[in-house]
């Protein structure tokens, strides 16, 4: 009898207890810390080693331990001057528990779920899935079935989500009903050049799970910047390059483009066309800028960093995105036909069609047991 990934860990379950006691330890520490760090960036930041080492952030507390020492170790870090900055402008409300979505609920209790269920089910789960979102295109991938696919992912460890609205449009209530429905997720939504509504930037406040990236070279992200700013909320900008971008990339103009916005973090997108080969080497490039920590923001390179992030935690650099039309983007899978995209399918199907596997089976008796732990 086949059995369903969804109801196959039961560690899921029975942790759910110790997951909150600990959870609830950390809230009450980070936001103790934070009020320090407004202070004391430096003393600050050498207590936060202990908190990490405390609560054991597993396969990431060697590369935390790593970044802390690197900013301990550098007086002169642009670090320090983007610390300050956004602990006088965000709500530490929002800092801390986007830091506790991001840090704990993903990287480490969810974490600790995925390699868990993946090691059982003997596929690659990813920490983050990215949703592509024009409702124009399709009603497939609708907001109804991504809320689906989310508590899919919940269930799988999955606590990390990311909203790619390729198009202006008026923004529906149902977005932020699934921001509120799923408020133990972070949400990363970008959006495109286009103005927020003020009753937008209170929601933004009032929720504390989502982190709004603007476009970097949008005609409205200056306003939404200020307005984000004037409701203490926490935001970044995100710039999608491609071949044409090239000397762009990689000279001084960057450096002094994106400061003007006061973001945390600027992330660049690969475009679809955009090569390999230039991909590869802005993955590398975006690292050592982080590493040499001469910018006054964090930069990344979303789909590698994405994966990077998923090789700590499972060995694996496996990514999933669908596209608006409800197609696998990532990883790459043949096209579906129309009868095949439907609203029946769950996330387990995805994942178990296309994802690598972590364990290759040897035997007859290995393939059929893999087999059935593999929904329809």
């Amino acid at each position: 009898m086949l059995q369903d990934p969804l109801h196959f860990n039961s560690e899921a379950r029975t942790s759910m207890n110790s997951n909150f006691i600990t959870r609830s330890k950390i809230d009450s520490i980070v936001e103790h810390k934070i009020d320090e760090m407004s202070k004391d960036p430096e003393s600050a930041l050498k207590s936060l080693e202990q908190i990490v080492h405390r609560f054991s952030f597993g396969h990431f507390q060697i590369p935390v331990f790593s970044v802390i020492d690197h900013l301990l170790a550098n007086q002169d870090s642009s670090y320090y001057f983007m610390i300050q900055r956004i602990l006088e402008q965000t709500s530490h409300s929002a800092i801390k528990n986007l830091g506790i979505l991001l840090g704990y609920n993903s990287w480490t209790y969810g974490a600790k779920l995925l390699r868990s269920t993946s090691e059982k089910l003997g596929y690659c789960i990813p920490w983050n899935i990215t949703f592509r979102w024009d409702p124009s295109r399709s009603d497939k991938m609708n907001l109804k079935y991504i809320k689906r696919l989310v508590a899919d992912g919940n269930k799988l460890g999955i606590y990390s989500f990311t909203i790619r609205q390729e198009v202006a449009m008026p923004i529906p209530g149902e977005l932020f009903d699934l921001f509120a429905d799923h408020s133990d997720c972070i949400f990363f939504w970008m959006l495109p050049d286009q103005p927020l509504a003020p009753i937008h930037f209170h929601m933004l406040e009032e929720t504390e799970n989502v982190l709004v990236f603007f476009e970097g070279n949008g005609t409205e992200t200056v306003r939404n910047v200020q307005l984000t700013k004037e409701h203490h909320t926490l935001y970044g900008i995100h710039y999608t390059y491609s071949e044409d971008d090239t000397p762009y990339l990689f000279s001084d103009r960057m450096t002094e483009y994106f400061p003007f916005y006061d973001s945390l973090f600027v992330v660049m997108i690969a475009d679809d066309s955009c090569p390999q080969f230039l991909k590869d080497r802005f993955s590398k490039y975006a690292y050592s800028i982080r590493t040499d920590q001469n910018l006054p923001f964090i930069l990344l390179d979303y789909y590698s960093d994405l994966m990077r992030i998923n090789n700590l935690i499972s060995g694996k650099q496996c990514i999933m995105e669908f596209s608006s039309e409800g197609d696998l983007l990532q990883p790459v899978a043949s096209s579906f036909s129309e009868n095949q995209i439907t609203s029946d399918l769950h996330l387990n199907w995805y994942l178990a069609s296309y994802m690598p596997p972590l364990i290759p089976p040897k035997t007859k008796q290995t393939w059929r047991n893999f087999l059935e732990k593999i929904p329809l």
